[in-house]
C-alpha cells in the first residue's frame, strides 16, 4: 500500500515538475512573441520601447505585461504613448491571445510647424486574437472611451469590433477580409464640456469587405500592391442613427489601371424630410441649419406617396478619374501615383 502511494506521489511529482518546465517554456516562447512583434514592426519603420516585460499567471495561464510601451514612426512624426498592455494566453491554446488596453494613452503628430496632441481614456478596453492556419479572426470591445484634444472632446460610451482576414490571398475573387465596427452614444464637446451635439448619436455601424492581399499591405506589400492585384472594397454598410434619422450608405469600389479611386457609393435615408420636421419641432435641429439641410438635398429627395414616406437618394460615383455626385460632376480624384 505504502509503496502504492510512494508511486503514486513519484508519477505526481514529476507531472509536476514536468507541467512547471512547460510552463517556463511557454513563458519564454511569449516573451519571444513579443520581441518577433516589436522586430517585425520595427522593420516597417517604427521604433518601440518599453521597460522590462512582466510574465506571470503560473499555473493556468500565460501572462505578459507591457509597461511604458512607446510607439513612434520617426518618418511621420507620429508617436503613441501608451499605458501598460496586459497579453494573456494558455499553453493548450496559444494561438487564441487576449489582451488589455484599459487605461491612458496619448497620440502626438508633428508634420513641420503643426502639430496635434490628444490624450484616449478607455474605461475598460479588451480584445482577441485568434490564428488558425489561414485566417485570422479578431474581437474588441470598449466602453467609455473619451478622446480629448486642444479642439475638443469626443467621447463613445461603446465600441464593438470584430474581424477577420486571410493570412495568404490565394485567391483574387475571394473575399479575403471583412470587419464590423459599432459605435454606440457618440458625442462631441467643447475643452469646456459645451456638448456640440445633443442629443449624443445613438448609434454609428460600419461593415466592411474586402478582396485581393488585403492583410499583406501591413506586412510586406503596399496599398499599391493591393491595387495592381485588381482588390475590391464592399461597404456593406455604413449607418447613423441620430434621434429618429436614419442614414444608410452601401456601395463598392477598386483602383483603375492608373490608380485612381472607382466605385459607387449610394447614400439613403427613408423618411428624410419627415425626420428633420421631428428634429426641428423637438429642438434638436435649428431652423437655420434644416433650411440649408434642406436646399442641399431637394435634387435628391423622393417626395412622399400613397401613404408612405419621402426618401433621400444620394449616389456619388467616382469613374475615369471624375468624381460626380447625382451625376453632376464635382472634380477630379487624384491617383496613387501622384501621392
Amino acid at each position: 500500500m505504502k509503496r502504492g502511494i510512494l508511486i503514486a506521489g513519484a508519477i505526481l511529482a514529476l507531472a509536476a515538475i514536468g507541467y512547471t518546465a512547460v510552463w517556463f517554456h511557454g513563458a519564454s516562447r511569449l516573451e519571444q512573441a513579443v520581441a518577433a512583434w516589436k522586430e517585425e514592426a520595427e522593420g516597417n519603420g517604427l521604433t518601440i520601447t518599453h521597460d522590462e516585460i512582466k510574465v506571470g499567471g503560473f499555473p493556468f495561464a500565460l501572462t505578459a505585461v507591457v509597461p511604458d510601451l512607446s510607439i513612434r514612426n520617426e518618418a511621420e512624426g507620429a508617436r503613441i504613448e501608451a499605458a501598460p498592455v496586459r497579453v494573456r494566453t494558455t499553453l493548450w491554446n496559444p494561438n487564441r491571445v487576449a489582451y488589455d488596453f484599459s487605461g491612458t494613452h496619448a497620440l502626438a503628430i508633428t508634420q513641420g510647424l503643426q502639430s496635434f496632441q490628444a490624450r484616449l481614456d478607455v474605461e475598460t478596453g479588451s480584445g482577441e486574437v485568434l490564428l488558425t492556419e489561414d485566417r485570422r479572426f479578431d474581437q474588441l470591445s470598449a466602453s467609455n472611451m473619451r478622446i480629448v484634444a486642444k479642439d475638443g472632446i469626443f467621447r463613445v460610451d461603446r465600441l464593438e469590433a470584430s474581424g477577420s482576414a486571410a493570412l495568404r490571398a490565394t485567391d483574387a475573387q475571394a473575399e479575403s477580409m471583412h470587419s464590423t465596427y459599432t459605435l454606440t452614444g457618440v458625442s462631441f464637446s467643447s475643452r469646456l464640456g459645451v456638448k456640440l451635439i445633443e442629443p449624443p448619436i445613438e448609434r454609428v455601424r460600419l461593415d466592411l469587405a474586402a478582396t485581393g492581399p488585403f492583410l499583406e499591405i501591413f506586412e510586406d506589400g503596399t496599398l499599391v500592391d493591393w491595387a495592381q492585384a485588381g482588390g475590391v472594397v464592399t461597404l456593406r454598410e455604413l449607418s447613423i442613427e441620430w434621434s429618429g434619422l436614419t442614414l444608410t450608405a452601401t456601395g463598392s469600389g477598386r483602383f483603375d489601371p492608373d490608380l485612381r479611386p472607382s466605385g459607387t457609393i449610394t447614400l439613403v435615408s427613408a423618411g428624410f424630410e419627415e425626420s428633420l420636421d421631428d428634429l426641428e419641432r423637438s429642438g434638436v435641429l435649428p431652423p437655420q441649419i434644416g433650411q440649408m439641410v434642406r436646399a442641399l438635398s431637394e435634387p435628391f429627395i423622393v417626395p412622399a406617396a400613397n401613404g408612405g414616406k419621402s426618401q433621400l437618394i444620394v449616389p456619388v460615383t467616382a469613374e475615369n478619374g471624375l468624381l460626380s455626385v447625382g451625376g453632376e460632376p464635382m472634380g477630379m480624384v487624384p491617383s496613387l501615383k501622384a501621392l
